[in-house]
């Protein structure tokens, strides 16, 4: 027996995904405040005149440091701002797009604590995009403004470096995210293809729960599914239909232990456990799930007849290892019937495409039932349309009783596909902050490049003057953007490595390191890395030497 908070129990299945988009998040803000940092960085650059100015008039490294602090905490509050603004509308779009369930346990609305950390945010990103640009600005020399140098100052090298080391952050937090998503929508792929052990083509499911007071006991539920079978079979289309609890990929299944006749359990071992399912003798046809050896259940099985069960090839391999499990006799521990095995079946993935649990499972006669359902499911199979089907299914439930309500009519089709929502929805959404992540990368090796090349101006148009050839001037600016996209890259596959270990709970069939995808991934951010750097470098072979040797 274990206990577990409640809200543990029915956002298991969404806590992970949404710590995965947690850190993408994350990866979002770390490039944010990288690519700011570097603006920042040029933008003091350019400033160098009017911080030298304060210096002569006195003004001390920390106030200059303060100055750029404050300038960059107060962009940063203004984007938060902004950023709440979008927030009020952009949480119920993703309300309305997220699948059901994936926001249970999760407050999905802004109020206090959330706006307190996202001033927090705000104030930290402020100060860590602020820090580089403030601690140069904070060098700035009063004697070279004074003797009017600082006008024909470049950055430096040191700053040319810090810049370019926060593009190349920026291109690896991007390829971790680009890798991530292609690893996502593969793990999805295959997951759309996995066998889940029956077939859900042209099955539609409902539920039905019986009055305690009209249905006491499970003789008088007997003779309603009875009715309703009976009704679906002279429906127009319906080729087979069942009744059960324990459908594949609907809720109320049931588990338990269990004895075998004639094996002894030892002092302080568990009990045999298994999943259990109470179906009618049509279940195993309607879902086409094979029975590899014995029988299936038949309409002769009643509840006056000797009580039989079937078992999975799971529960078979577990349990009877090296012998014959057929003819061999089981009681469940929560009563006195022993129930003889006579057929073993496929099995069966019953809530979950990419973690099956491997448990065996018993399969009980729902006419042979010794105990009222609460719920229990109608599933019928059909070679039209499954649409048709719910009509035939009110149909038939209204004749057999008619104040019984049908309720969650829906194809089986669905409800497998819906189990995979969440997994979709994390993997829409972790590609989409890829494609921003590598826009703000890109977005931040332009900014870089296109400075450079604005420094270099001078030294551009007297290499033309001399006779330097422009292609060689393109090439030179081509190589210092692909040298950082290739250090980011190299960076990116190494973060991608370490993060698709932590991730790969979350993939199905999907190894931590694929060499075709980490290789595809890597030469989608060094082509767009080109682009990017291509645009500044036209720029830098079109400069007009007379121009260049006149510009300040």
């Amino acid at each position: 027996m274990f206990a577990v908070p409640y809200v543990d129990l029915i956002s298991e299945d969404t806590r992970r995904p949404a710590l995965v988009l947690f850190g993408a998040v994350g990866a979002l803000l770390l490039i944010a405040c990288a690519n700011i940092a570097g603006l920042t960085l040029a933008r003091t650059s350019a400033r160098s005149v009017e911080m030298g100015l304060r210096a002569a008039l006195g003004a001390g490294h920390a106030r200059l440091r303060q100055q750029v602090i404050s300038e960059c905490i107060l962009l940063s509050i203004a984007g938060a701002a902004t950023g709440v603004a979008l927030a009020y509308a952009g949480i119920s779009f993703l309300l309305k797009i997220a699948p059901e369930g994936a926001t249970a346990g999760i407050g999905a609305h802004i109020d206090l604590y959330v706006l307190l950390f996202n001033g927090a945010t705000a104030i930290a990103s402020g100060v860590l995009f602020g820090l580089a640009p403030a601690l140069r600005a904070s060098k700035a020399e009063a004697n070279s403004v004074l003797k009017g140098s600082a006008r024909l100052a470049t950055a430096g090298p040191a700053r040319q470096r810090l810049r370019s080391a926060l593009v190349t952050l920026e291109a690896g937090l991007a390829l971790v995210l680009l890798v991530s998503a292609a690893l996502f929508l593969r793990s999805f792929a295959l997951l759309r293809n996995v066998n889940p052990g029956f077939d859900a083509h042209g099955v539609m499911t409902a539920m039905f729960s019986l009055p305690a007071k009209q249905y006491p006991d499970p003789a008088k539920q007997a003779v309603f599914y009875r009715s309703v079978l009976e009704n679906l079979s002279k429906a127009t289309g319906v080729s087979s239909a069942a009744i059960g609890l324990g459908v594949p990929f609907t809720p109320y299944g049931e588990n338990g232990s269990f004895l075998i006749e004639g094996r002894a359990v030892a002092p302080g071992e568990p009990n045999p456990q298994s999943a259990r399912h109470f179906v009618t003798p049509g279940y195993f046809k309607s879902l086409s799930i094979p029975v590899r050896r014995g029988r299936a259940f038949a309409e002769t099985d009643r509840a006056e007849s000797e009580p039989v069960a079937l078992i999975d090839e799971n529960l078979a391999r577990q349990y009877w290892p090296n012998e014959d499990p057929l003819a061999k006799r089981i009681q469940l521990t929560n009563g006195p019937t022993v129930y003889a095995i006579v057929g073993i079946v496929g099995h069966v993935k019953n809530s979950d495409l990419a973690m099956d649990n491997r448990k065996g499972e018993i399969y009980l006669d729902l006419f042979q039932c010794k105990q009222a359902m609460p719920v229990s499911w109608i599933i019928v199979k059909t070679r039209g349309d499954v649409a048709n089907m719910a009509a035939a299914i009110r149909s038939a439930v209204r004749e057999a009783d008619p104040k019984e309500p049908v309720r969650a009519l829906k194809p089986l089709r669905e409800l497998v596909s819906d189990s995979l929502a969440p997994r979709t929805f994390v993997s829409s959404l972790l590609g989409l902050f890829a494609a921003l992540a590598l826009a703000m990368a890109m977005l931040g090796l332009y900014g870089v490049i296109n400075y450079s090349v604005t420094e270099r101006t001078r030294e551009i148009g007297i290499r033309i003057a001399l006779g330097g050839s422009r292609w060689s001037v393109l090439q030179s600016v081509l190589g210092q953007g692909l040298r950082l996209a290739v250090l980011g890259t190299g960076l990116g596959l190494a973060g991608s490595l370490a993060i698709q270990r932590v991730l790969q709970n979350e993939l199905y069939e999907v190894k931590a390191f694929d060499p075709l995808l980490f290789t595809g991934m890597a030469a989608a951010l060094l082509t767009t890395s080109l682009i990017a750097s291509y645009l500044p470098a036209r720029r830098a072979v079109r400069v007009d030497p007379l121009t260049a040797l006149r510009y300040e």
